[in-house]
């Protein structure tokens, strides 16, 4: 039978390389993910296309670390349907991760911010708003 001074040990290094293990994610994604997110740009819009079901097109993206949270930046931003029409035009948006998305698995924002909108919209003979 263990001692309890032994439990204590076990624990001890289980915490301690918890603890590794997580810093080590926290600098990977700090310094080598978010300086080179531009380069996942097509996964970005696949998982974009996928979630609005529509055609997305993304150009510029950027991302940096200061202060508590992750922050985003892209800019022109194409939503475009299955006629090829462009429904929604972002000149840029901003958005700002929460940490609450390890603990939630899906994305919450503490800001989420759109400059320039460009909306079309129209009205069919039921009065119907597209």
């Amino acid at each position: 039978m263990l001692q309890p001074v032994t439990y204590i040990r076990l624990l001890f290094r289980i915490v301690l390389v918890v603890y590794f293990l997580a810093a080590g994610a926290f600098l990977g994604v700090r310094y080598w993910v978010l300086p080179n997110i531009d380069q996942w740009r097509p996964q970005i819009a696949q998982q974009l296309s996928s979630a609005a079901g529509m055609r997305v097109q993304l150009g510029e993206v950027k991302a940096n670390w200061s202060g508590l949270n992750p922050s985003l930046q892209i800019r022109d931003i194409d939503f475009t349907d299955q006629h090829q029409r462009q429904v929604l035009h972002l000149p840029q948006i901003r958005a700002v991760l929460s940490w609450r998305s390890l603990f939630s698995r899906s994305l919450q924002f503490v800001l989420l911010e759109a400059s320039g909108l460009n909306l079309q919209i129209r009205r069919d003979d039921n009065h119907k708003l597209w």
